[in-house]
């Protein structure tokens, strides 16, 4: 399966900045051993598509040798900071110029290997980086409506001036008019009690500042919090920064969908019954 690659947006903190960054490879990557020798050793395409006035829009189209990696940065884009730019491989010259509907992105696959392809998402701040490996599929991309839910284990466990913990929030559609409001629930898991509502949006970079909850969820005095949506899909980032003198600490992780969690042939019966618990406190 084919799949995009959003270009995060750079986080402005206190006194600084998380600059973000993506690597693309020109090879295909995540194979078996044994398809090696089926390799064909030709350049990549990639093109970047930024959505505006709801339409997509063509940015850039970069090659990339065989056997290179691609690395962009966010600020060269020359876009404004909110506006959500994603990337994917494609034939040259193949796409349009403007459409409502994101092109289909072209696979690098040669086999069937289980992980998908992935770009490194790389978060700078000052001197320190942290990255992930991740992809938004295509399939996601054409979901009508969907669910989400996860928790903020990954957050700072300790807060005070120098921490800050975010949850980065991706939704990508094709179609360039979808533009949805969605609530974002921010719920005590142990009494099922509702902290927070967050309003996000499809086909946007969401935001949410998680020390902002910090006071919220010091009151209940809960450990976590669990966030969930019942109207639609996020893939969910968690990124957390120390910064003292001359100290710069970045980490980034993000969790799985509640799919990952059970084996393959009781997964469509392990989810409805995990979103089910959730979902009916509603």
């Amino acid at each position: 399966m084919s799949s995009y690659f959003p270009i995060p947006p750079n986080i402005p903190l206190r006194n600084s900045f998380i600059y973000s960054s993506i690597t693309l490879a020109g090879f295909p990557n995540n194979n078996l051993k044994e398809s090696n020798k089926n390799k064909i050793k030709k350049e990549s395409n990639y093109v970047f598509y930024k959505l505006e006035n709801k339409y997509w829009k063509k940015i850039k189209e970069i090659k990339c040798n065989y056997g290179n990696l691609l690395k962009i940065e966010r600020s060269d884009l020359e876009v404004d900071n909110d506006v959500l730019v994603v990337s994917f491989c494609c034939k040259e010259g193949s796409t349009p110029i403007k459409t409502n509907l994101l092109p289909k992105p072209l696979s690098l696959r040669i086999d069937r290997a289980p992980v998908a392809e992935r770009a490194s998402y790389n978060f700078q701040l000052n001197g320190s980086t942290s990255s992930y490996q991740g992809e938004y599929p295509l399939r996601m991309t054409n979901l009508k409506k969907g669910s989400f839910l996860t928790s903020d284990s990954l957050k700072n466990t300790k807060t005070n001036l120098n921490t800050n913990s975010f949850l980065f929030l991706l939704n990508i559609n094709q179609d360039s008019n979808i533009n949805n409001e969605h609530t974002i629930f921010a719920m005590d898991p142990y009494t099922k009690e509702i902290i927070s509502k967050i309003y996000v949006k499809s086909n946007a970079f969401n935001l949410i500042n998680l020390d902002l909850l910090n006071k919220s969820r010091d009151e209940i005095k809960t450990r976590n919090l669990f966030f969930h949506c019942k109207t639609s899909v996020f893939i969910p980032i968690f990124i957390n920064t120390y910064l003292e003198k001359d100290i710069s600490e970045i980490n980034v992780e993000h969790t799985h969908p509640p799919a990952q969690f059970f084996w393959q042939t009781s997964v469509s019966k392990g989810v409805k019954l995990l979103k089910s618990n959730w979902f009916r406190y509603l």
